[in-house]
């Protein structure tokens, strides 16, 4: 994950300029971790890494908020579709892409060559951690930092 920090670096700073009020909402989950620990990923608190993967359409019903969609490899073809906004996007190597995913039913087309893509997301459970520490925040264990 650390070899990501620079990548997640930039595009918080950008959510941070563009979006405050996303940052800010994205941010507080990972601003109260445990041991002040901030995720490489920040302000997301989840990542996932696609290999070689054309999707089906579908909704990411347990994210939160937006989600970032950051491409890789030598490939052609594969756009990002957008179903409700009628949207085909061309994402490239390099590119950063934000939508909610949650909201948009979404999927990628077929590609040829080696596609990858890094996917930052927050998901709806977290507000749980910061409601009340999964249940834990009672407990003769917790700490307060």
């Amino acid at each position: 994950m650390s070899a990501l920090q620079d990548v997640c670096t930039v595009v918080s700073d950008i959510i941070k300029q563009h979006l405050p009020e996303v940052h800010g909402k994205l941010s507080l989950f990972c601003d109260i971790l445990p041991l002040n620990e901030k995720p490489a990923t920040h302000p997301f608190p989840g990542c996932v890494i696609n290999l070689q993967v054309t999707t089906e359409g579908h909704l990411d019903d347990g994210d939160d908020t937006m989600c970032v969609v950051i491409p890789f490899g030598d490939f052609e073809d594969g756009e990002l579709v957008l179903l409700e906004a009628g949207m085909m996007v061309d994402l490239r190597e390099g590119d950063v892409f934000m939508f909610p995913s949650f909201q948009l039913t979404h999927f990628n087309m077929f590609f040829k060559g080696v596609r990858g893509s890094v996917v930052l997301h927050c998901d709806k459970d977290a507000s749980r951690w910061k409601l009340d520490r999964n249940g834990w925040i009672g407990h003769i264990a917790t700490f307060t930092f």
